[in-house]
């Protein structure tokens, strides 16, 4: 890597080692405006940006986000996207408290979180309609 780096004229080299000063070494990336789009264009949008994205129903349009537009997140984060379709309940082991609240206001659905860490478990089954759901009861561990 010395070789390259003497390839590299002082300029470029100092502008270089200016900007890895600068940037965080988490990305951080602006949430793309998806509503309105149809969900494999929003998944390819929002995961090709490097977030982590969760499709809540089989519908081909989104309705919402969790997160809106132009927020800025860390690199990994998650984003859940609700489509037209028939709302199912996603696995949500292993999120965090902050997911769940953001997927409990996205859906207008109270969740119960007891404990503390992160989703051990959950009271309505993965891909289980939440069609007359009033609560859903989440345990951390």
């Amino acid at each position: 890597s010395q070789m390259l780096a003497s390839i590299f004229n002082p300029v470029m080299k100092r502008a270089l080692e200016e900007d890895k000063e600068t940037t965080t070494s988490t990305p951080q990336i602006k949430v793309a405006d998806v509503v309105g789009k149809s969900t494999t264009t929003a998944k390819m949008k929002l995961s090709g940006a490097g977030l982590f994205v969760t499709t809540i129903g089989n519908g081909n349009k989104v309705v919402a986000q969790s997160v809106s537009k132009n927020s800025v997140l860390l690199s990994g984060e998650r984003v859940i996207i609700l489509t037209n379709g028939e709302k199912t309940m996603p696995d949500i082991s292993g999120w965090s408290r902050s997911d769940v609240l953001k997927l409990s206001s996205l859906l207008g659905i109270k969740f119960n979180i007891s404990g503390a860490g992160y989703v051990n478990s959950q009271s309505v089954a993965t891909n289980k309609s939440l069609s007359g759901v009033e609560m859903v009861n989440v345990q951390l561990k």
